[in-house]
């Protein structure tokens, strides 16, 4: 099987699993379940030459299964413990900012109880590509990727979570919240 085809396969049964099981059943097991999405999340870290972005975007629907099923006590922790995992790494923030795009783009409003939790490493990932990129790293030498690549698939992740941020917050309460009025805007 491909890597599409094998994570495919993982994640259609996990998904119709989380699916049937009760959410208190769920949330017994959120740190077992965490552990594995963050394995599978790990893929354009992990793969050595090859990385297929449909497998990316097939683990991200099936943990957005697993968040339908959450609280928003539940679901916080887990939402900060992947934005800790993807400071190890840019493949691994490429990543986290494709997961909060879709995230942001299926909640919707909802997603607004958990953007000032991430916003300033949004607003911080940002300044950092914004400065020379190739001295923080961005090129990924294992896929050939250039350092543009990687800064342009990150900038569109980062401002497409930021866009359906603004775009869902409908009483306008997120832009004059306390994370985003603590950002240093004078840099």
């Amino acid at each position: 099987l491909s890597q599409s085809g094998s994570v495919g396969c993982v994640t259609e049964t996990l998904s119709a699993a989380l699916k049937e099981v009760p959410s208190r059943d769920i949330v017994a097991q959120v740190t077992p379940l965490t552990g594995i999405f963050t394995s599978l999340l790990s893929l354009r870290d992990t793969s050595p030459t090859s990385f297929d972005r449909d497998s990316e975007d097939q683990v991200i629907l099936c943990f957005i299964a697993l968040v339908y099923k959450l609280t928003e006590k539940d679901f916080l922790p887990l939402l900060m413990s992947l934005l800790e995992w993807s400071e190890e790494s840019v493949d691994r923030s490429v990543t986290f900012f494709n997961l909060t795009t879709q995230l942001s783009a299926k909640l919707q409003g909802l997603f607004l109880l958990f953007a000032g939790s991430i916003f300033v490493s949004l607003v911080k990932k940002l300044e950092d590509l914004k400065s020379d990129s190739k001295d923080k790293g961005f090129e990924n030498k294992k896929r050939k990727k250039s350092a543009v690549d990687v800064v342009g698939e990150m900038e569109g992740f980062c401002l497409s979570t930021l866009f359906n941020i603004l775009k869902h917050d409908t009483t306008h309460t997120f832009l004059t919240s306390d994370p985003v009025l603590c950002v240093d805007t004078t840099a």
